[in-house]
């Protein structure tokens, strides 16, 4: 009896001409917006693999010269690009994208798409999971919002009851239609995209995407099925067709739009993020070191006598022009060793702002599935401000890394000189920046909460409607 309902149900579906327009338009839409997000994702994957290269190459190129010149000429870090950021570019437009490794500073990413100017503006907004958020749970409204209510305003439902029909049995066959009729639309786009994708970048910008896809694929396959769900049970409890119809899109609109917006705002004002004039202004007063609230010139004046001291006991001389290492190099090295906890709290601050926001948004989950998957999808994607923290964690590390190579070569080179020049090979030892992002389930750890609040939206609506029509009066 299922079975039967539910294949009736969905070749009214498909023979609907107006339903089959629709659909065709969303195929559309979404094809059109795997394009573009595609076209986007490669071009900047070819522009960071150019711009890594030539930054390479002009750091080599640098000539003989101070090893701390060499520091302050710097290095830039290139965030990769996923390819699932062709799915969803997320906030990937207003994140930076590179950052410039230099001595004495950690900086911000710069940089943004955003700034490059309105028509990447345009084309990040137009978006397959834009699409799936907002416009499949509008089809599937128009789709299944008649699906009871239609039948009771025909008076078909009452003549299928009297005939045995039992009212459990008839939604579950229309539900198993209607997500019957989004796995035929979506299934071989999907794959599709796919096999595109492994076309277009074998091995670039892969980073694990596959497993990205197929979380994101479940998060949003759970995220429409709740529509479907939430679509079956108003139209259950609807007296008409209209009323259904006006109720979820009300509800659509609610959901899509209002609570998230409403969450975003509440979770800024709970949890303001410092402007850059204060975050910088706390950098400068030393926030978190050892000497904070010193000034620059007075925190350089003691680590230099400190040092002094130290070094001028440790190898038993008088001068520290008699040191066996470059004094001016050991000390631009305790002063990065000591600016460095101040960066780690004023940036683990600044972090932290973020993540708070974020678990504030997350709890009016509960009343938004949209908060949910667009927390999954953008995690997944790495367009989320996790993946812009992750990334500069790991350009931080290398920028430490990167200075102390050449402050050491400085300290054992330059021992005895007052003015030391590297040769123009030296900048060929020092090392590259690699980068890995987290691997999915490091991403799924932090939204594992999305994804179950994902799949209670699938189920409660359900479940609710088949509790429902089991209460029922055997007519209606």
């Amino acid at each position: 009896m299922i079975a039967a309902v539910a294949r009736k149900e969905f070749l009214e579906i498909v023979r609907d001409g107006r339903l089959r327009w629709l659909a065709i338009a969303c195929v559309i839409l979404v094809v059109v917006s795997a394009a573009s997000g595609l076209q986007v994702t490669l071009t900047q994957i070819r522009d960071q693999n150019i711009a890594s290269q030539v930054d390479r190459e002009n750091f080599l190129a640098q000539g003989a010269k101070n090893p701390h010149a060499a520091a302050h000429f710097g290095q830039y870090a290139f965030r990769p690009v996923l390819l699932p950021a062709a799915i969803d570019p997320g906030v990937n437009a207003y994140m930076g994208s590179m950052v410039w490794l230099e001595a004495h500073r950690q900086n911000l990413p710069e940089f943004r798409p955003a700034e490059d100017g309105a028509d990447f503006g345009r084309a990040a907004r137009l978006s397959v999971a834009w699409a799936l958020q907002f416009i499949m749970p509008l089809f599937i409204i128009v789709m299944t919002s008649a699906a009871v209510a239609g039948e009771r305003e025909r008076g078909t439902l009452a003549l299928a009851l009297s005939q045995g029909l039992r009212l459990p049995a008839m939604l579950l066959g229309k539900a198993l239609a209607s997500v019957g009729v989004l796995l035929a639309l979506l299934l071989p786009l999907a794959l599709l995209a796919t096999i595109v994708f492994a076309i277009a970048v074998p091995g670039t910008g892969m980073h694990g995407s596959g497993q990205r896809l197929g979380w994101m694929a479940l998060g949003y396959l759970l995220y429409l099925v709740g529509f479907a769900g939430l679509a079956l049970l108003v139209s259950l409890l609807a007296p008409n067709r209209r009323n259904a119809f006006f109720a979820l899109v009300s509800l659509w609109l609610l959901v899509t739009v209002a609570v998230p917006r409403v969450a975003a705002d509440m979770a800024a004002t709970a949890h303001p993020t410092p402007t850059p004039t204060e975050f910088w202004a706390a950098i400068r007063r030393g926030e978190g070191g050892a000497m904070a609230g010193v000034s620059a010139a007075e925190r350089t004046a003691t680590v230099r006598a400190e040092l002094a001291t130290e070094l001028l006991e440790r190898y038993e001389v008088e001068r520290v022009q008699d040191l066996p290492v470059n004094f001016t190099a050991v000390l631009l090295q305790r002063l990065e060793e000591k600016d460095a906890p101040v960066f780690d709290h004023n940036y683990a601050r600044l972090w932290e702002t973020y993540d708070r926001q974020r678990r504030y948004q997350q709890r009016a989950a509960v009343f938004s599935p949209a908060i949910a998957i667009r927390g999954l999808s953008g995690g997944m994607a790495g367009t989320d401000p996790f993946a812009q923290q992750h990334f500069s964690a790991a350009a931080e590390q290398h920028r430490r890394s990167f200075i102390t190579e050449l402050n050491t070569l400085q300290a054992v080179e330059g021992a005895g000189r007052a003015f030391y020049v590297a040769p123009a090979d030296s900048w060929a030892d020092i090392g590259l920046f690699s980068y890995d992002p987290p691997p999915a389930s490091e991403v799924l750890s932090r939204h594992r909460g999305d994804l179950w609040l994902l799949l209670a939206w699938a189920l409660l609506p359900l479940g609710l409607a088949h509790l429902l029509a089991r209460r029922a009066r055997p007519l209606s």
